[in-house]
């Protein structure tokens, strides 16, 4: 070798060489052998952690993608070869993430188990838990998450009992250096967060144990601290320096609960006395509150329903006070009752259980909604407040996406239990679902009727079915469309017979029903960061998009390739859900962030937000308007809410909505 190593150097062995070169040369021989020796197990090195790296990635990409299609064994098997619990996706969701929001429980509990971190959020800022509330399985997401922490600590907790040797020791307060052998078969992350989990559960036993209720309190509690307080003192101001004598056998918690629980009962007791009727406002009140009913002209009223009555229900009305010409007698009214007469003629519509994701108006101006509780409910509104249910449809397994009127009058539902199904309202109540479609392998997600009568539906397994009623039963799905690449939400006919549909892959996909199979997909619109959740045409022929960049986006798709988009609509700080055009032409959105937004796509860019209205206390989905100019949205806080006509373009009236 080192021959040959000389003979790379240009030395010719067998010519006489001095020994002192000859010994030069030898060792330069030696060193250049071992740098090869050295980079090449370098490089040998640098492949295998490549191939290291390139494998974890690969099992990390893999248990995305098992949690996300349920795969609970092909799950357990990556976790048990290293892969990464806590590894994202390009939308920052983890497996924990797609197994909540699939209401995959066994896979929940699996990966807590193994020490995946539940409060990880994803790009939304929404955790593991908060994305199945969305979904409406957070009870069940919850005790799986809890079923995994006690499985871990049931791993952990035996083996540290026979490492630590003290019977006293708290696990609040294990660490590292005080386990003579670490727990086997446990990692470092399961270690430390089986530990963090005792912690949480300790504190909250202790807080738990701390913490005295009213009935428990001893009979001479109140008594006690009655008599230490001025008859003319309040409550609110009582401090610690003002006891001169602390009652007896109760401990500093109980007289500060105690304190707290006769405040709270007097506070209310006063708010209920201090409170007038509607009918005992001054008529010049009423009469400056009637000249001023529009957004625009009293946005200092901050007039938000439920949400701000709750807020604000202390606040005296002096804040307001410029507003009437009798600003003392403004003074002694609170904001509640002046907001609770301004708002006086909306329309809040109770009766769900559960997340309302859809409505839609009846050809007999009837109400129908689809909701989480896997219900349909028919509303009418000339019925008295608290009877306009008048009926509700089950037979869904799960979850009711959405819901559309034949027009043959029959409703056609969408639901997460892979189905959809026909309803006949004329029928016996126990006789009105008429029938059933199955075919999809994934949640179905809307639905509508083309001009043909034929249905087209949307699903998570990423393709748009097109269904015929008029065949037999097992034959009404006569045509599937491929080409998106991730889950359909939605989809609308073209006046001119096309397809849009609109997907979680953040395009729009244009179908063209003439073409031969295969060929259907004629045009990609690309445009949004984030998934598109809903799709409507416009009068005029350009259509708006809805996505979760909590932006709208308009489209002419008269314009070439890459120059569809022509606008982008700014404003709302949530998931941007739906989105209708109103017969004045505006468009209406229903946000995340709670609020629907009134838009004038005529104004100029920046100014095309109108009006935003808010009442609702969780997502809202949906909104339709109705017949009569009205429109009604549905939420995630379980309610519809009816909103008041528009005036005109650029004034929306007080009266929206009561809570």
């Amino acid at each position: 070798m080192v021959w040959a190593t000389l003979l790379n150097c240009c030395v010719k062995p067998k010519k006489a060489v001095p020994k002192a070169e000859a010994a030069v040369i030898i060792q330069r021989a030696i060193r250049k052998q071992k740098e090869v020796k050295e980079f090449q197990a370098l490089k040998r090195a640098a492949t295998t952690t490549q191939a290291r790296v390139r494998g974890h990635q690969l099992r990390n990409k893999q248990l995305l993608e098992a949690a996300k299609i349920g795969d609970i064994e092909r799950t357990k098997n990556l976790i048990k070869h290293g892969a990464d619990v806590d590894a994202k996706d390009n939308i920052g969701w983890t497996a924990l993430h797609w197994g909540a929001s699939k209401g995959n429980l066994e896979i929940v509990a699996a990966l807590v188990k193994a020490g995946a971190e539940v409060n990880v959020t994803n790009k939304y800022g929404l955790t593991a838990l908060q994305l199945a509330q969305h979904i409406g399985d957070e009870i069940s997401v919850k005790n799986a998450i809890e079923e995994g922490k006690q499985k871990l600590i049931s791993l952990y907790k035996p083996q540290v009992e026979k490492a630590v040797t003290s019977p006293i020791h708290e696990y609040g307060s294990l660490t590292e250096p005080l386990l003579q052998n670490e727990p086997e078969n446990l990692n470092e992350t399961q270690i430390q967060q089986a530990i963090k989990y005792i912690e949480e559960r300790e504190e909250a036993a202790a807080v738990k144990s701390a913490t005295p209720t009213l009935d428990n309190l001893p009979d001479d509690c109140q008594g006690d601290i009655v008599d230490m307080l001025s008859i003319t003192g309040e409550y609110g101001s009582l401090t610690e320096p003002l006891l001169q004598n602390e009652p007896e056998n109760l401990n500093e918690t109980q007289i500060q609960q105690a304190i707290k629980y006769i405040e709270e009962r007097e506070e209310a007791a006063a708010v209920k006395s201090a409170t007038p009727t509607l009918d005992n406002l001054p008529d010049d009140c009423q009469g400056d509150i009637v000249d001023m009913l529009s957004i625009t002209g009293s946005r200092n009223f901050s007039q938000t329903t439920n949400h701000n009555l709750k807020i604000l229900e202390l606040t005296k009305i002096k804040q307001l006070g410029k507003f009437f010409k009798n600003a003392k007698f403004a003074d002694s009214y609170t904001i509640k009752t002046i907001q609770a007469y301004m708002l006086e003629g909306g329309l809040t519509l109770e009766g769900h259980e559960h997340y309302i994701f859809s409505v839609i108006q009846l050809k007999d101006g009837r109400l129908v909604s689809a909701s989480l509780d896997k219900t349909l409910k028919v509303w009418d509104l000339t019925k008295p407040e608290g009877q306009q249910c008048v009926a509700t449809l089950e037979g869904h397994k799960v979850w009711i996406c959405s819901v559309i009127q034949l027009k043959d009058g029959r409703l056609v539902s969408a639901s997460r239990d892979k189905t959809l199904k026909v309803w006949d309202l004329n029928k016996p109540e126990d006789q009105q679902c008429v029938a059933t479609l199955r075919g999809h392998e994934d949640y179905v997600m809307s639905v509508i009727q083309l001009k043909d009568g034929r249905l087209v539906s949307t699903s998570w397994d990423k393709t748009l079915k097109v269904w015929d009623l008029n065949e037999s039963e097992g034959q009404q799905c006569v045509a599937t469309f491929e080409g998106h690449e991730d889950y359909v939400y939605s989809v609308i006919q073209l006046e001119d017979g096309r397809l849009v549909s609109a997907s979680w892959d953040k395009t729009l996909k244009v179908w063209d029903l003439n073409e031969s199979e295969g060929q259907q997909c004629v045009a990609t619109l690309r445009g949004h960061t984030d998934t598109i959740y809903s799709v409507i045409q416009l009068k005029d022929g350009r259509v708006v998009s809805a996505s979760g960049d909590r932006t709208l986006k308009v489209w002419d798709l008269n314009e070439s390739e890459g120059q569809q988009c022509i606008a982008t609509l700014r404003g709302h700080t949530g998931l941007v859900y739906s989105v209708i055009q109103l017969k004045d032409g505006r468009v209406v959105s229903a946000s995340g962030d709670k609020t629907l937004k009134v838009w004038d796509l005529t104004k100029p860019e920046g100014q095309q937000c109108v009006a935003t209205l808010r009442g609702h206390t969780g997502m809202v989905y949906s909104v339709i308007q109705l017949k009569d100019g009205r429109f009604v949205s549905a939420s995630q806080d379980k309610t519809l809410k009816v909103w008041g006509v528009p005036i005109n373009k650029n004034t929306f009236p007080i009266k929206q909505a009561v809570s």
